[in-house]
């Protein structure tokens, strides 16, 4: 093989910084046969420069292996020639797909109707029948290669919104994060797991320390997912400290709290569509060992206890009271109720997500969680949050064709008790 049959034709690489990268496409035309090469070039050079294709030649298909690992995943097309000496197109599709698995290749060729047919089995995008005529080779070709492009067009797309998804998600972390209290009388374990893909969600989370012996636990749900909650719950975040936590840290409660934020959110909130918010809060006061807690259309908090001899919670009830969700009725009215919390109890908040895991077929079918929960083993009840926070993040790993989530996760576990320094 002649050096120059390396070099590349048509649209040539410096001009993928004029017509854009999704555009500038590569393609590799693999022929042994010397005339045949030079008729293919002949009929693509002005067309390929028309439509930014930058071509590659190769004369087997061993060099074809190694020019596509060369050019690192940087080529689109394969134009082959039926029978070559050494690998066929199949061995040479088998070859370097495993790696490259959008590689479309084009045959061109005389072939019998079983390699027609065995050609469609392995996924080869089209063929040529020779003798070729111009103007069904490039049809053909065209085809393919807008294929290509509008596939490319769509991968910068999709990673331009996964950046932009991304930034989304850090800063919503970094507007939602919480200063968690040191341990001594309780500790507080939390997570927040958006859907994966999307970075960032429509789940609410806040822990607010209104004195040295009171703190409040704020969770919460909007609807939707990705960008639309995030920014929702960001304007909840502002308005919730600016207007009233650092009004009421004296006097916080519950349901006045929860009244307020309805009546800002039908106000704010009244001509965003589709938009159901959701919200629990509870607060914890040390001297008394009471935890008061209000409810708008939330799941109900969980109050467990801990068998020190078994290592593990055991359930105790559901800190369930009516309310509505934000924004149905202006002048909606809540109602506080207060639970008297023993040494070792621990209570978790949660959003629907953790209710709600994705079978593998797809469905989804609601996790009993106070069994679940029951099932996790730990020293103390913050080892336990910690091997339920852990399997909760394990379970978010899995990809979608195993078990996970069909909505974000949040969790909020206040474990009261001597918790010193651990």
């Amino acid at each position: 093989m002649d050096d120059d049959d390396l070099t590349s034709e048509g649209c040539k690489p410096e001009a993928a910084a004029v017509c854009g990268t999704a555009l500038h496409c590569r393609a590799l035309v693999v022929d042994d046969e010397p005339d045949s090469l030079a008729s293919l070039l002949e009929v693509l050079g002005p067309w390929a420069e028309r439509e930014c294709l930058e071509i590659h030649t190769t004369a087997s298909g061993e060099e074809a292996a190694l020019r596509v690992r060369e050019l690192g995943g940087e080529l689109d097309l394969i134009i082959c020639d039926l029978r070559m000496p050494g690998i066929s197109p199949w061995e040479l599709r088998k070859a370097v797909s495993r790696e490259y698995p959008d590689l479309l290749f084009v045959l061109v060729g005389s072939y019998s109707q079983s390699e027609l047919v065995s050609a469609i089995e392995a996924g080869f995008f089209s063929y040529v029948i020779k003798p070729w005529q111009p103007d069904y080779l490039l049809a053909e070709l065209g085809k393919a290669l807008r294929f290509v492009k509008n596939r490319n067009q769509l991968k910068r797309h999709t990673a331009f919104l996964d950046e932009e998804l991304r930034w989304g998600g850090e800063l919503q972390r970094r507007l939602l994060q919480v200063e968690l209290p040191q341990p001594g009388r309780f500790c507080v374990r939390h997570l927040y797991l958006p859907l994966p893909g999307l970075h960032c969600g429509g789940d609410y989370y806040d822990v607010v320390r209104l004195s040295d012996k009171r703190y409040a636990f704020l969770i919460g749900d909007v609807s939707g997912h990705g960008i639309k909650g995030a920014f929702v719950t960001t304007m909840l975040k502002t308005m919730i400290y600016r207007e009233y936590i650092r009004r009421h840290l004296n006097e916080f409660d519950p349901a006045d709290f929860l009244g307020w934020l309805n009546e800002r959110v039908f106000y704010e909130l009244r001509m965003v569509p589709d938009l159901v918010v959701t919200f629990f809060v509870g607060v914890l006061d040390l001297d008394r060992s009471e935890y008061t807690y209000a409810n708008a259309g939330h799941p109900a908090a969980l109050r467990f206890g801990f068998d020190a001899d078994a290592g593990r919670l055991i359930f105790r009830e559901r800190l369930q009271v009516h309310g509505a969700g934000f924004g149905l009725l202006s002048d909606a009215a809540y109602e506080a109720r207060t639970v008297k919390l023993e040494e070792n109890d621990v209570v978790l908040q949660v959003t629907d997500g953790l209710t709600e895991l994705r079978r593998p077929d797809g469905g989804v079918e609601d996790v009993e969680l106070e069994r679940w929960l029951t099932s996790f083993e730990g020293s103390d009840p913050r080892a336990v949050c910690d091997e339920i926070i852990a399997d909760i993040k394990r379970r978010g790993r899995q990809d979608a064709y195993q078990v996970a989530y069909s909505d974000d996760v949040t969790l909020i576990a206040v474990a009261l008790g001597n918790m010193g320094n651990r």
